[in-house]
């Protein structure tokens, strides 16, 4: 068991081709000129573990593989795009709607600084940490998806609670 509530490591995998297998379907619509379509933010916490726990049918090597494989994609992707194309290429996100192409590498940059903590956690070292120079890039990324409580507050607790909690109920 992962730090990520009821996942294996093996639905971490399967979490990534989801996401990114999901990239490249919202990017050739970009690319079509097409709009794609957003489920919002509130069901992505529910919709990406379903999805995460529909991967466990895959062997584990052919799991590995084609995360492999999308992860090399991916990057080719990213890479092969013009600073022009970084911000001002609109690519629909699954959950957040239209965002800038550039986003996409955010987006890896938080599950490849996460997901090893969460799998380091899962192994037993309940004191993990996310590598230092990981965190200063992440931390804003994961106080936004409630998965860190960065920041301070101060006034009514249960207003400050809604408020962390307005796109994720975890």
């Amino acid at each position: 068991m992962t730090r990520c509530t009821g996942w294996e490591t093996r639905d971490l995998v399967g979490h990534m081709i989801d996401v990114m297998e999901g990239y490249f379907k919202n990017w050739d619509a970009a690319t079509a000129g097409k709009d794609g379509t957003a489920l919002g933010l509130p069901v992505m916490g529910e919709t990406l573990n379903d999805h995460a726990l529909d991967f466990r049918k895959l062997p584990r090597e052919e799991a590995l593989d084609r995360f492999k494989k999308d992860a090399q994609k991916l990057d080719g992707i990213l890479q092969a795009l013009t600073p022009e194309q970084w911000t001002g290429f609109m690519v629909y996100h699954p959950f957040a709607g239209p965002v800038p192409a550039g986003f996409y590498g955010t987006f890896q940059i938080m599950d490849y600084g996460v997901h090893p903590y969460d799998i380091e956690y899962g192994l037993g070292n309940k004191l993990a940490t996310i590598d230092e120079a990981t965190a200063g890039l992440i931390l804003p990324v994961l106080t936004f998806f409630g998965r860190y409580p960065g920041g301070s507050a101060s006034g009514d607790p249960e207003v400050i609670h809604k408020v962390r909690h307005l796109f994720f109920s975890f």
